[in-house]
Formats: C-alpha cells, structure tokens, sequence
C-alpha cells in the first residue's frame, strides 16, 4: 500500500465560476489555509499534534479554457437540452460556462481527458516530485512521518 494519501479536489476549474455561484475564489481561501496549517505544525514542538501534519500541494490548471471546448461540443447536447438552454438564455457563448457543468457527451468527455493528460504531463517533473517519497520533505528539511500530498484542479 503506497505510503501518501491524494486528496483530488474538482469542483471548480476557473476562478468566475466561483465568484459567481459563490461569492468568493475558493481557490485561493483553500490555497491560504494549507499553507497556515503547515506553518502552525512546523513550529510545533510536538511532533504531529492532534493528528496534524504537514501536507504538500500542487494545483494543475488546466491551459485551455472550458467554456470554449463545451461550446464546440454544444450540439452534441440532446435537443430537449439545447431548447432548455435556448429557453433560460444559455445558449449563446455567455451560457457555455453552464454547458461545460452540464455537458457529459462522450466527444466533450474525451477532450477533457485528453487535455488533463497533456496538461499533467507538460508538469510532469513537479506531479513526480509531489507523489515520490524520497522527493518532498516536510518543512524545516524533516522527513513527514508519512507522505502526504494534495492535487487540485484550480
């Protein structure tokens, strides 16, 4: 059983979705916290206090924007579906960021696939670096008891 833990996180992939569903990039706030948290367990003098422990991190982004692969994709929808979106006034390149949440179609599906692949793989050297062992070390140079990691999809 390998020695880390991936917490992947997919529930935004750009910053206006946030702000528009929620108020606030999310991102950010999340990215802010982590790094708190490892400061706080650096500086104790107790080795892993409460279960805390150091966790490294890697936000991949994805290089190509959503909303305009979902709208190359957008007559792929089902009929009932594009006359929703026509209906609500989604259906012009405004309403392609709420396609690309809605859209699951196997041609938009693939190129996302294929994008996460190309997108990891050009961070290849920093995803090996995260998930290698011997590679990360905790703050201050220590070893974390065990490995520990994050990847988020900002």
């Amino acid at each position: 059983m390998p020695d880390f833990e991936v917490y992947l996180q997919f529930d935004s992939f750009e910053q206006h979705a946030l702000m528009a569903m929620r108020g606030a990039d999310l991102r950010d706030i999340r990215r802010r916290a982590l790094e708190r948290l490892n400061r706080l367990v650096a500086q104790s003098s107790v080795p892993n206090p409460e279960g805390l422990r150091h966790i490294d991190s890697l936000v991949l982004v994805p290089r190509a924007d959503l909303s305009a692969i979902a709208a190359r994709h957008a007559r792929q929808m089902p009929r009932t579906v594009r006359a929703l979106l026509r209906i609500i006034g989604a259906a012009d390149s405004d309403g392609s960021e709420l396609l690309s949440y809605l859209l699951f179609e196997s041609g938009y599906t693939r190129e996302l696939i294929a994008l996460g692949y190309e997108d990891t793989m050009a961070r290849r050297d920093d995803v090996v670096a995260l998930l290698e062992p011997g590679m990360r070390t905790a703050a201050g140079g220590r070893r974390p008891t065990r490995g520990r990691c994050g990847i988020t999809s900002a």
